[in-house]
């Protein structure tokens, strides 16, 4: 199985967790709410990850990968900068790169990729 390039130069800066929350809420007439799980499966975790003064060989091989693993279609694997975890995922949406070169210089920022455990 693939795995994410470039995932020992991930941005800090740019790395955020968002946890799923399974829970159905309903609420009643009388102002209580009743709640129970959707499923027993443990909820899913959303990864925001990004990388800063990228050069254009790294650019385009993030893109690359992108386009290999066919989007948001394809797993491989992350492992999680703050763990070591190793975990399946796939991307969610698109990815976005932003120059900020000058002159000769082509550097690149990616600080959007989002990506959702399997």
């Amino acid at each position: 199985m693939a795995s994410l390039p470039l995932n020992d130069q991930l941005d800090s800066s740019k790395y955020s967790e968002e946890l799923e929350d399974n829970t159905i809420r309903h609420e009643m007439e009388g102002g209580y709410e009743l709640t129970r799980a959707r499923t027993t499966r443990r909820g899913r975790r959303t990864f925001s990850i990004g990388w800063t003064f990228l050069s254009q060989q790294q650019k385009t091989l993030i893109e690359s990968f992108y386009y290999s693993v066919r989007g948001g279609s394809g797993i491989f694997q992350f492992t999680v900068p703050t763990t070591g975890e190793v975990i399946n995922v796939r991307f969610q949406g698109k990815i976005s790169f932003q120059y900020i070169g000058a002159g000769g210089v082509h550097y690149w920022n990616c600080h959007d990729a989002k990506l959702r455990e399997v």
